[in-house]
């Protein structure tokens, strides 16, 4: 399960990494067949990339567990999506450019392979 929390500064998560100020987690379990009114405990991080059409780089993601069921939650930065390694603003740019007509699909796929060729 994932949790979006609100970032202020994205430039100050991406460069504190595992030292980034994260939220408190909730006092009760959010998984829906728990719900036990217990603190979430640190379990770690996990990596995955990010890239906002300039960089692609591997960012940290806080996980929490719940002492009771044992299932882990992750906190998930709002400038990213679930699932999805670009940013919000690179798909809501592409998507305006295409819808627009200032580009094509195919050629924004092309400027991404230039930029991550591994990742399209």
């Amino acid at each position: 399960m994932q949790m979006i929390f609100h970032v202020e500064d994205t430039e100050e998560y991406l460069h504190k990494g595992k030292d980034y100020k994260f939220p408190e987690p909730p006092d009760i379990c959010p998984h829906p067949d728990c719900k036990s009114r217990v603190r979430l405990k640190k379990h770690g991080f996990y990596y995955r990339y990010y890239s906002d059409g300039s960089r692609y780089i591997k960012i940290a993601i806080r996980r929490y567990i719940c002492p009771v069921c044992r299932k882990t939650v992750s906190f998930l930065p709002d400038f990213c999506l679930p699932h999805f390694q670009y940013s919000i603003d690179l798909i809501v740019r592409s998507v305006k450019e295409t819808i627009s007509r200032d580009t094509t699909i195919s050629s924004f796929i092309a400027k991404l392979r230039e930029f991550s060729p591994e990742t399209v």
